[in-house]
């Protein structure tokens, strides 16, 4: 961190903004206006006849052609990016205040289609949810019941996750969706969510997983890409299992394996063992009880999928 600015700050500031303005759309040649639509795609308008079209309107130079080219490429990588960083939030739980919200994603050009594809919410100062809402392509909130809404002066703004929500509440924000033919750009509403059984909620291990063999350089892979990072690497190279930090709750989950190696064969076989949590600074598995709803539905979920490889 430098200046007060956190890596997740940082990345904020820089998302390319591919040569619009800061506000409005981008102007070319005094005759088309482009902006981007929520499928990630350019959206054209002309200026004089106010004709919409999803391809470049004739009479536009060979070199704003080409121009164009390149920044449709720039758009989809920095989609592909963006959507990487947005999944990641809904798991680490991000919050921004309401009016950093405003500014980084209903006024910024490559943020917008994330306010109009995601779920988010309005967080009280306890963290919990009160409401939830998505962007509408005019820049307008609406609720699930289509009803329009407002962001607060207070508070903070986050990406719902589907374990805060009751199932009704989630049955109609995939209804929702779904009417208005919103593809997410990665799995929300309709992502698994796991929560301990009440024999479950006393222990400070959990072994439903434990003894299933996996492919070792798959399940490797698979758990580097979830944000799951060796615990340590001893003798030989192995690897006694995987954590997976959830800085904003500050706890870890903790993976046991065995049969993992720096270096290994492609046959190689894993074994899973025990998923236990502990807070960052202590060593000590904590009770299931005392896990975030969130926390405990993304680990366990990963490691049942783990377990199912």
């Amino acid at each position: 961190m430098r200046r007060g600015v956190s890596p997740d700050e940082l990345g904020d500031l820089v998302v390319p903004r591919l040569g619009f303005p800061t506000t409005g759309p981008l102007v070319l040649e005094e005759k088309v206006e482009v902006t981007v639509s929520p499928a990630f795609a350019f959206s054209f308008r002309e200026i004089a006849t106010k004709k919409r079209s999803d391809k470049p309107p004739k009479g536009l130079s060979a070199a704003t052609k080409a121009a164009l080219k390149t920044l449709a490429k720039e758009l989809k990588e920095a989609a592909r990016v963006q959507t990487v960083r947005m999944e990641a939030f809904l798991v680490d739980q991000r919050r921004w205040r309401a009016g950093r919200y405003r500014e980084l994603f209903l006024e910024h050009p490559v943020l917008f289609p994330f306010a109009v594809r995601l779920v988010w919410g309005v967080y009280d100062d306890a963290g919990s949810l009160v409401q939830a809402f998505r962007a509408l392509p005019d820049r307008t909130l609406t609720t699930a019941g289509d009803d329009e809404t407002e962001l607060p002066d207070s508070g903070q703004i986050g990406i719902v996750h589907p374990i805060e929500l009751s199932e009704e509440a989630r049955a109609g924000w995939l209804a929702h969706l779904s009417d208005a033919e919103i593809a997410q750009p990665f799995a929300q509403m309709s992502r698994p969510v796991v929560s301990p059984s009440e024999s479950e909620r006393s222990l400070r291990e959990l072994t439903f997983a434990k003894g299933r063999q996996v492919h070792a350089m798959g399940f490797r892979s698979r758990a580097e890409k979830l944000g799951w990072r060796p615990v340590a690497v001893e003798d030989a190279g192995s690897v006694p299992g995987f954590e997976r930090p959830f800085p904003a709750a500050g706890i870890i989950a903790v993976l046991q394996a065995d049969g993992v190696y720096m270096g290994y064969g492609a046959d190689e076989k894993a074994t899973l063992g025990a998923l236990t949590f502990r807070r960052a600074a202590v060593k000590e598995p904590i009770a299931i009880e005392e896990v975030p709803p969130v926390v405990f539905s993304e680990a366990a979920g990963n490691v049942a999928a783990f377990g199912g490889s």
